[in-house]
């Protein structure tokens, strides 16, 4: 079966409210365009069979959330806490979202995370959106910079027809 891609972001963006937090986070993509709390990114998908599976991949540094890197699992005890950025394709949010970044002394490092697109959520005209979330209950945004967001997905077998030209070549040779 065929695939293709869509490339939704190719160029930096930040999500946040630039404000250093209390550790003193270095901010490495000042460069970047601020998105604020959220941005949406429409995206096309043409030819994709909607009823495969797809993936969402993209590389991330900065976020600095309230769960330390990695994530503890579900079954830690962390009941009513979302520790990712929520991700969403078509209102419909993905199974995990932007994580807490691996760091390096004071430096986020840059991480890749796949996540899966289920059947059914992917059309040919699609929004992306993503959004940041305050760090504790008096915390400004959490800061964290996206870049290389790409879509993978299943297309559509394509049939080729049969074409009579019995009537053009008549013609033509007259």
């Amino acid at each position: 079966m065929a695939g293709d891609f869509t490339i939704v972001i190719s160029n930096r963006v930040r999500f946040g409210d630039l404000k250093k937090d209390p550790g003193g986070e270095i901010d490495h993509d000042s460069d970047a365009d601020l998105l604020g709390q959220s941005g949406s990114f429409p995206f096309l998908c043409p030819g994709v069979d909607s009823s495969k599976q797809a993936v969402l991949q993209f590389v991330h540094r900065g976020s600095n959330q309230d769960l330390p890197f990695p994530v503890p699992q579900p079954d830690g005890g962390l009941v009513g806490i979302t520790p990712e950025h929520p991700v969403t394709i078509n209102g419909q949010q993905l199974a995990g979202g932007i994580p807490a970044s691996p760091v390096r002394g004071q430096m986020s490092l840059w991480s890749t995370r796949l996540l899966l697109i289920p059947p059914q959520m992917l059309r040919r005209d699609n929004v992306l959106r993503i959004e940041t979330k305050r760090l504790g209950p008096n915390g400004g945004l959490d800061n964290f910079t996206l870049d290389n967001v790409v879509v993978f997905y299943k297309t559509r077998p394509f049939i080729r027809l049969p074409i009579d030209v019995t009537d053009q070549i008549e013609q033509t040779l007259g």
